[in-house]
C-alpha cells in the first residue's frame, strides 16, 4: 500500500511500459532551452519503502520488483512492499516535455453486462414461450375437472408447477435486464476504471527513465480529493519520445476525476515539467541564491561544495581526457560562491588561458562558519569539476 499520513492510497500498480505502450513513435514538441530559464523548482514526490531494517529510497522500478537504496547499493524488493511518500521542493536543472492529451472515466464492464443484457432478453422470450405452451396445453383438461388431485391428478400438478417455475424465472430475468439497461443507459455513475493517455518527450541522456501517475478522484460518500489513487509505470523504453497509456482500475463506482498529477524520474532523480505542481523557472542567480539561502542553514563549519558544474563537452573539445584527470586545480572560493583560479598544473598556456575563463565561471556553495560564508581555498581535480 502507498500513503501519505492525510491521503490514503487505496491501490498501485507496478506496469511495465512494453504492455503499455503504443508501437507508434510521435513527434514530440521539444521545448526550446534557449528560451527557457536553466532552472525549475517545484513540488516533487519522494518514493520510500519501510521494511524492518529502516527506511530505504525508491530509485526505480522492474516488472516485478522495486529497486532501493540501501547501504550504498541498489537492492531489490517485492511489489508488495509497503510504499509511502513525502512531498517537498526540489530545484534542478533537468526538463521533460510531458503533455496528458486524454483522460477517460469508463464502466470496465460495460461487453460483459452488456451480453449479460442480451442473454437476460432472450431467456425472457423463451420463457414467455414456455409459459403460453403451458397455458395451450393445460386449459381443456381442467374443464369440469379442476381438481388436480382427481384423476390424472400428477399431471395436472406437474403443469401448474411448470407455470409456478416459468413465472419465477421470467420474474427474475426481467429484473436482472432491467438492472442491466440502467447501466447501460447511464455507464457515467457506474464508472469504475480510468484511461490516460500521455505524450512524453526525455531527453536521451537520462537513464532508467520512470514515470507515476496520481488520479485525485471524489467518489460517493467521501470528502474531494481524500483518496487520491496512484499507478507506477515502470522502466520505459529507450527511445526518446513515447506515447504512453495507463489504466488505473477497481476505483469506487461512480467516481470522479478531479486531476492528474504525474511525476517522472530516472536515476539523476525526479525530473519536473510543465505540469509539475507549484513549478517556477528560475535563472543561474536566482537558483543560486535559493540554494544558497537553505545551505546557510549548515551548523557549524562547512567546506565549500560545487554549484555549478563545468559542461564536459566544453571541455572535451580542446583538452583530452587523460589531462582532464591529470590536471589539478587551487581555487579561491569568496562569500558569494564565486572562483578565482590561484594555480593550475599545466604549462600548456593556451590550455591555462582557456581553463582560467572557465574554471572561474564555476559556481560554489562558500564555506560557512555557523551560517556565515566564508573566503576558503580549496585543492581539487579537474574531473571533479567536469559535468
Amino acid at each position: 500500500m502507498l500513503k501519505q499520513d492525510q491521503y490514503p492510497i487505496r491501490k498501485w500498480v507496478v506496469v511495465l511500459l512494453a504492455s503499455l505502450c503504443a508501437s507508434s513513435v510521435l513527434t514530440a514538441k521539444t521545448k526550446d532551452a534557449d528560451t527557457r530559464p536553466p532552472y525549475a523548482l517545484f513540488e516533487g514526490m519522494d518514493l520510500q519503502v519501510s521494511t524492518e531494517e529502516g527506511v530505504f529510497p525508491v530509485v526505480g522500478f522492474t516488472k516485478k520488483q522495486i529497486l532501493v537504496a540501501r547501504n550504498g547499493s541498489r537492492d531489490s524488493l517485492s511489489t508488495e512492499s509497503s510504499i509511502s511518500y513525502a512531498l517537498r521542493r526540489k530545484l534542478t536543472d533537468k526538463w521533460v516535455d510531458l503533455e496528458i492529451v486524454e483522460t477517460e472515466l469508463f464502466y470496465s464492464q460495460m461487453n460483459s453486462d452488456f451480453s449479460a443484457y442480451s442473454a437476460a432478453l432472450s431467456e425472457n422470450d423463451r420463457e414467455q414461450d414456455r409459459s403460453l405452451d403451458h397455458s395451450l396445453g393445460g386449459r381443456g383438461d381442467l374443464i369440469g375437472e379442476d381438481n388436480p388431485f382427481g384423476r390424472g391428478g400428477t399431471t395436472r400438478l406437474s403443469d401448474l408447477e411448470n407455470r409456478t417455475h416459468s413465472h419465477s424465472h421470467r420474474d427474475g430475468y426481467e429484473g436482472l435486464s432491467h438492472d442491466l439497461e440502467g447501466k447501460l443507459h447511464d455507464p457515467q455513475a457506474y464508472a469504475d476504471s480510468l484511461r490516460v493517455v500521455l505524450d512524453l518527450d526525455v531527453d536521451e541522456r537520462f537513464k532508467g527513465v520512470y514515470l507515476v501517475l496520481i488520479a485525485r478522484i471524489d467518489s460517493p460518500g467521501t470528502e474531494p480529493d481524500a483518496r487520491p489513487f496512484i499507478q507506477m509505470v515502470g522502466q520505459l523504453k529507450p527511445e526518446k519520445t513515447r506515447r504512453v497509456k495507463v489504466v488505473f482500475k477497481n476505483l469506487p463506482q461512480g467516481c470522479s476525476l478531479l486531476g492528474i498529477d504525474a511525476h517522472v524520474y530516472s536515476q539523476e532523480g525526479e525530473i519536473p515539467h510543465s505540469s509539475s505542481t507549484d513549478l517556477a523557472m528560475l535563472s543561474n542567480e536566482e537558483a543560486f541564491q535559493y540554494s544558497l539561502g537553505k545551505y546557510k542553514q549548515t551548523r557549524g563549519r562547512s567546506e565549500p561544495s560545487l554549484f555549478r558544474s563545468l559542461p564536459a563537452t566544453d571541455i572535451t573539445s580542446f583538452i583530452s581526457e587523460k589531462e582532464i584527470l591529470r590536471i589539478k586545480a587551487d581555487l579561491i572560493v569568496h562569500p558569494d560562491g564565486s572562483a578565482t583560479v590561484d594555480y593550475l598544473s599545466t604549462e600548456d598556456e593556451p590550455i591555462t588561458q582557456k581553463l582560467v575563463g572557465m574554471l572561474e565561471g564555476v559556481r560554489f556553495f562558500p564555506a560557512m562558519e555557523n551560517g556565515q560564508p566564508t573566503e576558503s581555498k580549496i585543492s581539487l581535480r579537474l574531473s571533479s569539476l567536469v559535468d
